[in-house]
């Protein structure tokens, strides 16, 4: 599961890299709702991208099957997207070396890279494999202050820096007192300037993710209903930055993990659309981990969402949504709005804001890519973004 991820990463990155300027790229069948604000929990008229917010939109087509057209997204905040280009297999690899460069190239700042990938097929019985994966780099302000002034090492490079904390400058001057570095001070200085650096990794995938639906005809209106089932394997991964054992002569900076956790569990989510009588309006619930997984070291806590859509014509659709009102993993409430507009059958524009920022994309013959500065995270993820 590891090496199809990097791969689709790899592949969505390599064809749109040279051309996009937003942070933020989703390809394939999401990327119609984060083209939208992240919105469209309510939506039926394409269960293939729905169904990945809803599971309950799935019903809306009956027997049938729809392929879920494998779909990639992938969210970066501090570094530039441009420089992560090539590092999807550092970032899922699990290993001290790879986890070593990563604080090294992006310790100026705190970044974060989220991203994952679903495809599978979709309907009132429908199987999906999905996977995401998360790297959040955080160095402390001290290392990022080294970083930026280019890492020097030498006695003459470490003096001439002024750091904000006074007790990480008393530190490096006390061992720079005899104008040479050794392996006692190599060390004090290390951890002076790492402070509390540490990069965590975490992956989840499920195989396979089962999704079950019905449709019911009421007195009021059209109810569907659906559960998405999901066996998951998590990993979670941490490293503290530390002064290389064996090297007493200069500064080398080394990884330890201080944290290997693998777990499986079992978790599902619930939804439900509804459309009344004669009305264009539809309104949807989900709830997600409503079976809560439990993986050690992953947060599932049970969240809580609303939506409505409105199609008043073939040509235009609008959506918005409450995500997260019960505010799991100590995060807001969003407002999440969009509209898409159908120029032909084959060719759709999309626009909306995710409560951070404005997001637009389009649809070109079954084809979905969707751009933004801060993507909304997809609400059936498991790890907390």
């Amino acid at each position: 599961m590891k090496v199809l991820l990097v791969l689709m990463c790899s592949l969505a990155i390599v064809m749109t890299a040279g051309t996009v300027y937003a942070s933020d790229i989703n390809f394939g069948s999401y990327a119609r709702s984060v083209a939208m604000g992240g919105a469209g929990l309510a939506m039926t008229d394409d269960a293939s991208s729905s169904s990945i917010v809803n599971p309950a939109a799935a019903a809306a087509i009956g027997k049938k099957f729809q392929f879920v057209f494998p779909s990639f997204d992938l969210r970066v905040s501090g570094a530039d997207l441009s420089d992560l280009t090539d590092r999807t297999s550092e970032i899922s690899s699990g290993n001290d070396d790879d986890a070593l460069k990563l604080i090294r190239d992006f310790g100026k700042q705190d970044t974060t890279l989220n991203f994952g990938v679903v495809t599978g097929f979709s309907g009132a019985f429908g199987v999906t494999a999905e996977g995401e994966a998360q790297a959040v780099i955080s160095p402390s302000s001290s290392f990022s202050e080294w970083a930026i002034a280019g890492t020097p090492t030498s006695v003459d490079g470490l003096k001439s820096m002024t750091f904000s904390d006074d007790e990480v400058n008393t530190v490096i001057q006390n061992a720079l007192a005899d104008d040479q570095i050794n392996g006692t001070d190599a060390s004090d200085i290390v951890n002076a300037i790492s402070g509390s650096t540490n990069l965590a990794g975490k992956y989840v995938y499920a195989l396979p993710a089962v999704n079950l639906g019905r449709g019911f005809d009421t007195t009021g209106g059209k109810l569907w209903l659906g559960t998405r089932m999901r066996w998951l394997h998590s990993e979670a991964h941490k490293w503290n930055v530390s002064q290389e054992d064996g090297v007493t002569d200069s500064i080398e900076l080394d990884v330890t993990e201080t944290q290997n956790v693998e777990d499986d569990g079992f978790g599902a989510d619930l939804g439900l659309i509804y459309q009344p009588k004669n009305s264009f309006i539809q309104y949807g619930m989900v709830i997600n981990n409503f079976w809560d997984a439990k993986l050690e070291g992953i947060e599932t806590p049970r969240m809580y969402s609303l939506g409505i859509a409105a199609q008043p014509n073939n040509r235009w659709k609008f959506a918005a949504d409450l995500v997260n009102i019960n505010k799991a993993y100590d995060e807001d409430t969003k407002l999440r709005m969009g509209a898409e507009l159908n120029l032909t059958n084959k060719i759709a524009l999309r626009a909306g804001y995710s409560g951070d920022s404005f997001t637009y994309g389009f649809g070109l013959y079954g084809i979905n890519l969707a751009f933004s500065d801060d993507a909304p995270s997809i609400i059936s993820r498991v790890l907390s973004f």
